[in-house]
């Protein structure tokens, strides 16, 4: 890759992306100790992640200058200044049971991440198209990034819901219990290995036979 002098304007917008997480104001009831940490690991993830896509973006556009591929690069990260959106965003009301901050707070990073995704990947698919190279390994090697990006932010926020705990509740018993009897395992709080949005309650539709609970939900899908 070749280099030439460092234009400002790309340092300019480093800063400001940084700043957009880091300084956004955020509501009295979200700053804790919590948050502190949660803002300092996720500051670590950008600039990893950051790292990661400036590999990338150096491996599939070869032979250009490094302001080339540095102000495309920074310019996709430019939707984290959305974070300055955060205190309106957290006094939104959402359906239940998402209406609490840490969720709302979840949402608007998520959005955030997938807009740039889509504009960092437009860009390397537009970049492997002008300069007329084989694309299908880019195609590959590029949809592989988005679609791990995208699970690994999913998986981490996503909590269960509906009958999905239920189904780990009778797994559980079947595992611990050797049975399907599920009085004790609510009574217990078997559910709290696996399940962190409060108490689980059972379900109306579930069997009581002589004090003993058995789920609705068929053993298979």
């Amino acid at each position: 890759m070749k280099t030439s002098e460092f234009p400002f304007w790309q340092i300019g917008i480093f800063l400001l992306e940084i700043a957009s997480f880091m300084f956004s104001p955020l509501p009295p009831a979200f700053v804790d100790t919590t948050c502190a940490l949660w803002m300092d690991v996720f500051l670590l993830g950008f600039l990893v992640f950051l790292s990661i896509e400036f590999f990338i973006a150096w491996r599939l556009c070869k032979g250009e200058r490094m302001e080339q591929v540095t102000g495309p690069l920074l310019l996709s990260h430019l939707p984290w200044v959305l974070g300055w959106w955060r205190p309106w965003f957290v006094g939104l009301s959402l359906p239940a049971p998402h209406d609490f901050t840490t969720r709302k707070v979840e949402i608007l990073f998520g959005l955030m991440l997938i807009l740039h995704l889509f504009l960092f990947s437009s860009w390397l698919l537009r970049k492997s198209r002008t300069k007329k190279a084989a694309v299908s390994k880019r195609v590959g090697f590029i949809a592989v990034f988005l679609f791990a990006s995208i699970t690994l932010w999913t998986a981490s926020v996503c909590d269960l819901s509906g009958d999905e705990p239920h189904y780990l509740l009778m797994a559980y018993s079947l595992v611990h219990d050797r049975d399907l009897d599920l009085s004790n395992n609510y009574a217990d709080k078997d559910y709290r290995e696996f399940y962190h949005r409060g108490d689980l309650e059972p379900q109306a539709l579930e069997h009581v036979v002589d004090g003993r609970r058995y789920s609705h939900h068929p053993l298979g899908p």
